[in-house]
């Protein structure tokens, strides 16, 4: 029987992994949707209000996704884009958890502003039935859509997470680099070793042979040597 008490599981706890990084996503909903209430109270739908020669803000509602894709269907998208936004919070949320709570922080901080900004949208969404765009960037006749709060904090919260890829990329290929060359001295000093035992293999048996060959010409000498005296005593005693 197995005594040991289960290791708890982290992502489960209300603030466990990264999720403490949650206020970020909580500031970016609040400063989203005040800068929408004060469009909405301040300007009538497509007013146009000249801040910068490049600058403008206005109301403007939008209600497909990012650069009014879908804008003209005929209605669905509404509930379309917000049940994605809502499975893409969840999923969010579930990945903070499961981070280490320190370490990852690029990750975290681009996970929560990506989330902060659906939520933002999402409440669009759910009240109006249309997300608010009021910055509008235009210089001659090229302009760029109009966007919100939420709309940067996704931006810059997917740059961050794409930037993540690439360094962690990055740090895998350059840690294998490194142990690659430890790898190979390994082995190399492992020939060198394999080799180093087997030429002394091959001289202590050389030294054998010699020593061998050497105490038998010795004995062959010495028996020799015995023979011959053993016969000069007798042709000694002969005489």
């Amino acid at each position: 029987m197995n005594d040991r008490a289960p290791e708890p599981v982290v992502w489960r706890r209300l603030f466990g992994g990264a999720s403490h990084w949650l206020w970020l996503a909580v500031l970016v909903v609040i400063a989203d949707q005040v800068t929408k209430s004060w469009i909405n109270a301040t300007l009538r739908l497509y007013e146009r209000v000249p801040v910068l020669d490049f600058l403008d803000i206005v109301h403007l509602r939008n209600e497909g996704a990012a650069f009014s894709i879908l804008a003209d269907a005929a209605g669905w998208q509404r509930w379309f884009f917000i049940v994605l936004a809502v499975a893409v919070s969840v999923a969010i949320v579930v990945w903070l958890r499961r981070l280490p709570r320190r370490g990852q922080t690029r990750l975290a901080v681009g996970l929560v502003l990506v989330l902060g900004g659906a939520v933002g949208n999402v409440v669009d969404r759910v009240v109006h039935g249309a997300v608010i765009d009021f910055v509008y960037f235009y210089w001659g006749t090229w302009y760029f859509p109009a966007f919100n709060v939420a709309d940067t904090a996704i931006t810059i919260g997917a740059g961050l997470l794409i930037l993540d890829t690439l360094l962690a990329g990055r740090a895998e290929k350059r840690a294998a680099a490194q142990q690659a060359p430890d790898a190979t001295g390994h082995g190399a000093h492992g020939i060198e070793q394999g080799a180093g035992k087997a030429a002394g293999k091959d001289a202590g048996k050389d030294a054998g042979k010699a020593a061998g060959k050497a105490a038998d010409q010795g004995a062959g000498k010495s028996t020799g040597d015995g023979s011959a005296d053993a016969g000069d005593t007798g042709r000694r005693n002969g005489n």
